[in-house]
């Protein structure tokens, strides 16, 4: 086994996935059989960890940013940064790889639109709750996440 300083790390991962109700198979090499892709090559993306801003202050319900920055904290484990939205277009967007806008808010320029439709275009995830939309191209129903947009 690759860890051998975590105890029963097979058992444990047969546990959550239980839990989880998702399958898990043991593989004895990371060559792909045959035709198959190996692990760790180029045919796979690799994972990126998230870097997650919430959008808060001025025009939020301050109870859906708490309840999203509780979420992410406590749920995920994830550290977050919050932006204040009026700052939209100035701040440096590329440190983060995913963007929560809580509901709430409706007062977004032009400006700030075009900030997070370039964003979105270079990779970026919005993750937008209840029916908020940034172009005709990109709308958000109840609780959807869309990674990308067309921003026409």
């Amino acid at each position: 086994m690759d860890n051998p300083e975590y105890d029963n790390l097979d058992t444990k991962i047969l546990t959550i996935a239980s839990e989880l109700g998702i399958a898990v198979a043991s593989i004895n090499s990371g060559y792909g059989a045959e035709e198959l892709p190996d692990w760790g090559g180029r045919h796979f993306r690799l994972l990126e960890r998230p870097q997650i801003a919430i959008l808060s202050h001025a025009g939020f319900n301050s109870y859906d940013v708490g309840v999203s920055w509780w979420s992410i904290d406590h749920h995920l484990g994830i550290r977050h940064s919050q932006i204040n939205s009026s700052l939209t277009n100035y701040a440096d967007l590329r440190r983060y790889n995913t963007i929560v806008i809580p509901s709430g808010y409706n007062q977004i320029s032009e400006y700030q639109k075009e900030a997070l439709l370039d964003w979105i275009n270079q990779g970026g995830t919005l993750i937008a709750h209840n029916q908020y939309e940034i172009n005709s191209e990109c709308r958000y129903d109840k609780y959807t996440i869309a990674p990308k947009c067309t921003g026409k």
